[in-house]
């Protein structure tokens, strides 16, 4: 599902090696961003955009983890619309909601007696914890009972600890490290929070929703999980209360733009803290992410796919029968 195995099944197609086997290429992330994460040279980017191009003209089907990869992979790489059909990540609802009920050890257990927002992801920049620690200093203010968990490992650990000494909050800013069950700490949890700066699809924020949690994301391409339309996308709108849960839009011309400054940072703060105290909004959003989560079932997404129209994207995952 990744360059080499999809460029092997090209290849093979491509020379009519096993010309009578279907083949089909995966893609589970935005290639235009991975292409800047990289930070490769123009060269090297036009080569990657022809490699991709060269894998999606020589397999039968190419399968898009997400509206967004789909609309990205037709506009930017120039793939038939015809050939990309869009089957989201399914999740397995009934095996998550068995591994809440596990028992968290005594030494977590008072992290949880407040007001909790936890995140889940590798501490890495595409996650962009930087700014919810950021926005989390602000909701202390406002609200000192609550506490902060990040559950991943990465390379951007340590910076993130000296953030979080840096601004006072050592003592309600935990770092739980990678947890082979993540959903036992979710259980006890108030909301979970989604920062990155893109997303293929957008699992953990569909895994927190499985656990009942109420979610706010930043995340544009990660927002149709929310159930927001693309007129809700853009960055001059304060806060979107979606039908699924709330979307924070930034203001950013790239991934890479620095989008932990002050307003930023201020306007997911209060995003937070308008679904922590809001009891009436907190309760319809807890209910909505169950309904959301039971809609990326395994069965869901092997039986139907999305149109993904510029209006409406993810609102549903009805559709067209494959």
């Amino acid at each position: 599902i990744m360059e080499r195995p999809n460029f092997l099944v090209a290849l093979l197609k491509f020379f009519r090696i096993h010309k009578n086997i279907i083949s089909v290429a995966s893609v589970h992330t935005l290639l235009g961003q991975r292409i800047k994460v990289k930070r490769f040279c123009k060269y090297w980017k036009s080569f990657y955009k022809y490699l991709y191009k060269f894998i999606t003209r020589n397999v039968n089907c190419v399968v898009a983890v997400s509206p967004f990869v789909k609309k990205e992979l037709i506009i930017e790489f120039g793939v038939n619309e015809e050939k990309v059909k869009y089957i989201g990540n399914p999740i397995d609802f009934e095996g998550i909601r068995t591994q809440m009920l596990e028992q968290i050890s005594p030494e977590w257990q008072k992290i949880f007696t407040g007001r909790t927002i936890i995140n889940l992801g590798r501490l890495i920049p595409e996650k962009g914890q930087e700014l919810l620690i950021r926005s989390f200093a602000k909701v202390q203010q406002l609200l000192p009972d609550t506490n902060l968990v990040l559950i991943g490992d990465g390379e951007e650990k340590k910076k993130l600890q000296v953030l979080a000494k840096k601004l006072g909050l050592e003592n309600s800013v935990f770092f739980l490290g990678f947890q082979k069950n993540p959903y036992k700490f979710m259980q006890h949890a108030s909301i979970f929070v989604l920062t990155s700066r893109y997303e293929g699809f957008g699992l953990a924020l569909v895994e927190a929703m499985t656990c009942g949690l109420p979610v706010i994301s930043v995340t544009p391409s990660a927002s149709w999980i929310l159930g927001c339309r693309s007129s809700d996308y853009a960055s001059g709108e304060e806060i979107v209360y979606a039908e699924y849960g709330v979307y924070v839009p930034l203001e950013w011309d790239n991934i890479w733009e620095e989008y932990n400054r002050g307003k930023e940072a201020e306007k997911l703060a209060k995003a937070i803290v308008s679904l922590l105290q809001n009891r009436s909004l907190f309760e319809r959003y807890k209910k909505a992410s169950t309904e959301r989560s039971r809609q990326f079932s395994l069965i869901t997404c092997l039986l139907y796919t999305s149109d993904a129209a510029d209006e409406g994207l993810g609102v549903d995952l009805g559709g067209r029968r494959i």
